[in-house]
């Protein structure tokens, strides 16, 4: 991955250099979201908090907690793109926050922001950890500054509060949108299956909702309709 970068950067300088073409490279730093998937250690770290304090899991397992990465927030990053896509003349620039957050750092202020004790639920496993070390790595983006007012404003308490926020919105929620072509009845079982899943869902915590959307639903003998009476009960 790291490899394909480098080569990536200097195809695009050969391009820019000898063929006069309009082509900038920006080195992001770690930049993260809400939309990032849990792949990634930040959503990771923000979405098991967020369900241990709903009762959801019961611990999270890490690598290398020492680890210090430059993170920043990706909504950011992207105006930045577009803000070098602007420029009268093509160049290279570097986007990041110049401040590093190990993982612990990030652990400890994630569980924090729940007012919970991390030590308690936050363990590291040696079969995580990366066989090469990870490099300390800070970004110096002076230049993006300079070129066009980039300043990051969204730190890491910030970016936790954003990502854990929504983490909480989505397990405290669970909306199912049942469609139904009518007739219903001869699909019945199936809408049963679905509500009982729902149920099985919302048992495991009193924090946990369950809302059920049925539009355009009937059935000929009223079974269905008293089921869902009883499911909103």
């Amino acid at each position: 991955y790291a490899c394909s970068k480098v080569f990536a950067y200097h195809t695009c300088r050969m391009y820019r250099n000898n063929y006069d073409m309009f082509v900038s490279c920006a080195i992001f730093y770690n930049h993260e979201s809400e939309r990032r998937t849990d792949n990634y250690v930040t959503r990771k770290i923000t979405k098991s908090a967020a369900k241990i304090s709903l009762g959801l899991q019961d611990e999270l397992i890490l690598g290398d907690l020492s680890a210090k990465i430059d993170w920043g927030y990706a909504k950011e990053y992207m105006d930045a793109a577009w803000n070098i896509m602007q420029q009268e003349n093509p160049d290279d620039y570097i986007i990041g926050t110049g401040i590093e957050t190990s993982v612990e750092e990030f652990v400890e202020q994630t569980f924090d922001y729940l007012n919970l004790d991390s030590k308690k639920f936050v363990k590291s496993s040696a079969s995580l950890l990366r066989p090469a070390k990870n490099l300390s790595l800070i970004a110096d983006y002076s230049k993006a500054k300079n070129h066009f007012g980039f300043e990051p404003k969204v730190l890491v308490k910030d970016l936790i509060k954003i990502m854990v926020d929504h983490d909480l919105s989505q397990n405290r929620w669970f909306k199912l949108e049942l469609t139904f072509v009518l007739p219903t009845y001869n699909r019945k079982e199936y809408v049963v299956r679905a509500i009982d899943s729902c149920l099985k869902i919302s048992q495991r915590s009193s924090k946990i909702k369950v809302k059920v959307i049925v539009i355009d639903g009937y059935s000929n003998d009223g079974a269905f309709e008293k089921l869902l009476k009883n499911f909103s009960n």
